[in-house]
C-alpha cells in the first residue's frame, strides 16, 4: 500500500473511545497492507494516554523505522 504507517496509542482505562475501536481499525488497516501498530497504555484513559512519554517515544520509533530512507 502507499499509505503512511499509523501508530495508535490507547489508554486501557480510556472510557469515551474503547479500546475496541483502535483494535478493529489496526485489524483494517493490516488486512490492506498498511503498517499500523497498537501501543496500550496502561490505567491510561483518553487523555493521558495522548500524553504519555512512552507511548510518544514508540510513536516515533514506528514512525522512524518505517519512514526512514534506507
Amino acid at each position: 500500500a502507499d499509505d503512511p504507517p499509523i501508530p495508535f496509542f490507547h489508554g486501557t482505562n480510556d472510557e469515551l473511545v474503547t479500546i475496541k475501536g483502535p483494535e478493529k481499525m489496526i485489524e483494517e488497516f493490516r488486512e490492506k497492507g498498511v503498517e499500523a501498530e497498537l501501543v496500550r497504555i496502561d490505567r491510561g484513559d483518553h487523555i493521558t494516554a495522548a500524553m504519555n512519554k512512552e507511548a510518544v517515544d514508540q510513536a516515533v520509533s514506528f514512525l522512524s523505522k518505517h519512514l526512514s530512507s534506507e
